[in-house]
This record gives structure tokens, sequence and C-alpha cells, in this order.
């Protein structure tokens, strides 16, 4: 016998995880993860489904993904090439701001960064 476990559920869609197991989320694969101990790279979509990502106690949009579905990663001011005013990258990320040629960087980097 095994302790049943979010991971261990196959061929699922969104909506179908929680009643395999109370607690579990889609993860965009096929499968289910246990949001409390998912990472942003547990997820698998395009955009809107990774900035929805439960990862822990973060909040919605700490996940980044882009229009090509793939494995969701951790949300980075780097990810936004587009911006060109502080207040958007501010609104893509807290503690971003805007680069002189496009897209955004941290705040807290350096200026030879």
């Amino acid at each position: 016998c095994k302790v049943k476990t979010c991971a261990l559920a196959e061929s699922m869609t969104d909506g179908t995880c929680g009643s395999f197991l109370e607690g579990c989320v889609y993860n965009g694969n096929g499968g289910c993860v246990d949001p409390k101990t998912a990472s942003c790279s547990s997820y698998t979509g395009v955009a809107a489904f990774c900035e929805a990502a439960v990862v822990g106690s973060n909040g919605a949009k700490y996940c980044f993904g882009t229009a090509t579905s793939g494995t969701c990663k951790t949300r980075a001011c780097t990810d936004n090439t587009t911006a060109t005013k502080d207040d958007e990258c501010e609104t893509f990320m807290t503690g971003c701001i805007a680069k002189s040629e496009g897209g955004c960087i941290d705040k807290s980097r350096t200026c030879a960064s």
C-alpha cells in the first residue's frame, strides 16, 4: 500500500484533482500537486495558467509563463521585456523599474548591471 498523495494522480483534468484528494490542484500536465509544497516548476501551462498557479502562501502572479505552453517559472523583473515606464514594471512585479532600452529590472540592481 501507498500513502495517497497528490503526486500519485494520473490522467487528471482541471477540476478533478480535488476529488482525487482534498487540497490537490491541477498541474497543467495531467497530474496534481499539493500547492503547499509545490514550486512554480511543478506547473505546466501558458501565461494565464502560470499566473494563477498556487505556490505555498504566495499570491497570484508569483509564477510566470509565456504564450507558448511550457514549465512555469518564478516571476522575475527581467521576464517583462516590453514595459517602458516604472509603473508598468511595478504592476508586473513589485520592486521592478523600467530600463532605458525597454523591459524591467530589479530596482535593487546597481547601475553597472
